[in-house]
């Protein structure tokens, strides 16, 4: 099959005129405009790999030691509101089972003292100064104030329900003694409580 040139020439002008109208709307030469898209490669922190691996690192330390700090802390404080509860316990306890002899009705000045002015672990000062003060109130029994401690003896198991006859150990030792096994009950089961909620 032959072609003639002029078959040729009118095929070659419309793919002429495509190649010339998409250059006729750019403003970039196409001599100078490069067909790639270039790279670019920054030579400013070359070395911040190792700066942030430093960087790192540091920071890892710092966060271990303000973790031990926190963890620390927060012992610390967990423990103070161990002992604020753990006191708040044994302060009730002691007052219920003074409360269970009487204490509160025949003394109440020792009574409203323990826990502010008395701590409530200490059964040698609460059972001499209700031992001391039952030994001025109660040790008349000729007196109506020292029939009205009756009742007190009683619940102590110092003397007898009907007679009132004294059946029991001396009050004094008696008091002491009983104050003593009622604190040491308490204070165990605070501090108990207070290691529960330690850990």
């Amino acid at each position: 099959m032959k072609l003639h040139y002029s078959k040729i020439l009118l095929f070659s002008i419309p793919l002429n005129i495509l190649v010339t109208s998409s250059h006729a709307h750019n403003k970039n030469k196409p001599s100078i405009t490069s067909h790639h898209t270039p790279r670019y490669t920054s030579r400013v922190l070359s070395e911040l790999a190792s700066i942030g691996a430093t960087a790192l690192y540091t920071l890892c330390q710092w966060q271990t030691k303000a973790i031990a700090a926190a963890t620390e802390y927060a012992l610390a404080e967990g423990a103070a509101v161990g002992k604020n509860i753990g006191d708040t316990l044994g302060k009730k306890g002691v007052i219920s089972g003074l409360q269970y002899f009487d204490v509160d009705v025949f003394f109440p000045k020792i009574f409203n003292s323990i826990g502010n002015a008395i701590p409530y672990y200490d059964a040698k000062t609460i059972g001499a100064a209700i031992a001391e003060e039952h030994a001025q109130n109660c040790a008349l029994v000729s007196t109506n104030v020292g029939a009205k401690c009756y009742p007190f003896e009683v619940n102590l198991g110092i003397r007898e329900a009907l007679t009132f006859e004294q059946t029991g150990p001396p009050a004094s030792g008696h008091i002491r003694e009983l104050i003593k096994g009622i604190v040491g009950d308490v204070k165990k089961a605070a501090d108990a409580r207070t290691a529960e909620l330690l850990f």
